[in-house]
């Protein structure tokens, strides 16, 4: 093809293009997406992308009975790309189921791992998953191998229905020996020290549940907690949500309520500090896989460059085909969590929940905040948490048999602006009893 004729039909193309965004921009068809994803595909380019969703909690086995714990998704993380190589392998043909049984707990924690340790079951054929052997899962515990003629394992666990697969993968690069290295620097790094309930025996606990213990002093930085919207709207925040702010419009009702919005999306800012963003021109199609949903919904949260601090996934549902997801913030690695007063005063149950359809995001809500470390301030951690187990178990004692669902070592957010926020034993009773008490 002439050199002449290739430039004629770029002019050719180039003029269609225009054609087709100028009556796109009259109409304001599709505002709520970039031209050309509307053009070729409602599949939108990843900045990052996870084969399972990243865990609630990642648990680092230590192999002497104690644990470390990070809670972390956005931010930089060891782990995180050496244990999802091995998962990859995992979802793949090549991993080799070696047996299926019981969870034997005292075996499936002996050496040093890396553990995905999540709030729920994450279901297999939700994933892009190519292991048919492969069951669905609220726990993965990555077993580097010892020598270099052991080859890595992953034990698979389903604690609801207390069954457990292991499954032999090859090693690949040096993904082994960075496990067992980055397992080493965590533990030398310092930090909370956990123990297992089930490794010590503790049968009023539903599950595995990894319990702070303090040998020596233990100290930690109180948190202020502010509103990053505290000096008004933050339009610049608000545009991130339109590929054309310009021709977007605005309101404000009497209660205060700042509303935003074109053809498809409305974006609202409620004075209390929450942001909430909804597309109502999506279609309610679900997205391919669990897999697809969480990375749609984590990209989309990266964009929003107001939201300062780290965050991790508490819970996750598939229903009417619809994926939704939410998130709390971590701030000096531990979680935050909202208190059922807040809850209720703002509407909301988590700091940022999201719903994934049709390979889109079609709403997001998050809580406003921003948290800074008080590095100057330290609080010595005065109660176990044994006495706060031993204060609340008496409370209930007279219903029966108490068990405990889960429990948490996090601040706590009672809804209130500009003040400083301090830790919390927080225990979850079977029965929806919830008990929280100061570490201080």
């Amino acid at each position: 093809m002439s050199k002449q004729r290739l430039k004629s039909l770029s002019i050719v193309m180039l003029a269609m293009v225009a054609v087709f965004q100028a009556g796109r921009l009259w109409f304001d068809l599709g505002s709520g997406h970039n031209f050309f994803y509307a053009l070729f595909s409602r599949t939108p380019e990843l900045v990052v992308s996870y084969v399972v969703p990243q865990p609630t909690r990642w648990v680092v086995n230590y192999g002497n009975q104690s644990f470390g714990i990070l809670y972390s998704t956005l931010e930089e993380n060891a782990f995180r790309d050496d244990a999802f190589a091995v998962v990859e392998l995992l979802l793949s043909s090549e991993a080799e189921l070696i047996s299926e049984g019981s969870i034997d707990w005292d075996n499936a924690l002996r050496a040093k791992s890396v553990i995905f340790d999540y709030n729920f079951v994450v279901p297999e054929y939700l994933l892009q998953n190519s292991n048919s052997n492969l069951m669905s899962f609220d726990g993965l515990i990555i077993v580097p191998g010892r020598s270099s003629l052991e080859r890595l394992r992953v034990i698979v666990l389903d604690t609801q229905r207390g069954v457990a697969q292991t499954f032999g993968v090859p090693r690949i690069g040096g993904v082994n020996e960075n496990l067992l290295r980055e397992i080493d620097a965590k533990q030398a790094a310092g930090g909370f020290v956990y123990i297992s309930s089930k490794q010590n025996g503790f049968d009023l606990f539903l599950s595995t549940e990894f319990i702070p213990i303090f040998e020596a002093d233990m100290f930690y930085n109180p948190v202020m907690v502010r509103n990053s919207f505290r000096n008004g709207v933050r339009e610049d925040v608000i545009d991130i949500f339109f590929d054309n702010p310009a021709i977007r419009w605005s309101s404000t009702d009497l209660h205060g309520v700042y509303s935003y919005g074109n053809h498809d999306v409305v974006v609202r800012y409620y004075p209390w500090g929450v942001l909430e963003y909804n597309d109502y021109m999506a279609h309610r199609a679900t997205a391919s896989t669990l897999t697809m949903a969480y990375n749609i919904f984590l990209n989309f949260v990266r964009q929003d460059f107001s939201m300062t601090n780290d965050i991790y996934l508490v819970d996750f549902k598939f229903e009417d085909g619809v994926y939704w997801f939410a998130f709390d913030y971590v701030v000096d690695g531990l979680p935050v969590s909202l208190s059922d007063e807040m809850r209720r005063e703002f509407g909301i149950e988590h700091a940022i929940t999201g719903q994934v359809a049709n390979n889109a995001v079609i709403r997001y809500t998050r809580l406003t905040a921003e948290f800074v470390s008080i590095e100057d301030e330290f609080l010595k951690i005065e109660n176990n948490f044994f006495d706060a187990l031993n204060l609340f178990y008496a409370e209930f004692e007279d219903e029966g048999e108490v068990r405990i669902e889960r429990s948490l070592l996090s601040y706590l957010l009672d809804g209130q602006w500009d003040k400083r926020i301090y830790l919390n034993y927080w225990i979850y009773f079977v029965g929806g009893h919830v008990a929280k008490m100061p570490v201080d």
